[in-house]
């Protein structure tokens, strides 16, 4: 099974990709499949992203950190972490001041997610941000 920018895709479809198109691929074998796509497939799956897609949802994902950094900001209810380090409350309005271009993983946990890695301080959303330079990019004097 071929996946190309989260839909399911024909041979055709990947052979006509060129190679500096895509921004990553990853294969899949049996158990490892990832779990939207097992009732599809149990053999194999190549999952590939285009860099054209990769940057819409880049934007698309900017665009939604900007909004709850705002929502968030004066509220004592939500957990961020920045570069793996709990943001106090009273600092979250520092994010405003994020490189948004040196950003590598922006993820919204669920309560339950989050709880596997963070333990009982998580809030029912929890923010996760990582950037590509932690300490050069140290926002949180």
């Amino acid at each position: 099974m071929i996946v190309i920018d989260e839909k399911v895709s024909s041979e055709l479809d990947f052979l006509s990709l060129n190679q500096d198109q895509i921004h990553s691929e990853h294969r899949f074998l049996g158990e490892f499949i990832p779990g939207k796509y097992t009732n599809l497939t149990k053999n194999s799956i190549l999952i590939i992203e285009t860099k054209a897609y990769h940057e819409k949802k880049q934007k698309s994902n900017l665009s939604l950190l900007k909004q709850k950094i705002s929502e968030y900001e004066h509220s004592q209810d939500k957990l961020f972490i920045y570069n793996g380090i709990e943001v106090p409350s009273e600092k979250i309005k520092n994010l405003k001041n994020i490189n948004f271009s040196d950003l590598e993983v922006f993820e919204i946990l669920s309560q339950k997610n989050a709880q596997a890695i963070y333990g009982p301080k998580t809030q029912k959303e929890n923010i996760i941000l990582n950037t590509k330079n932690p300490v050069k990019d140290s926002i949180l004097p």
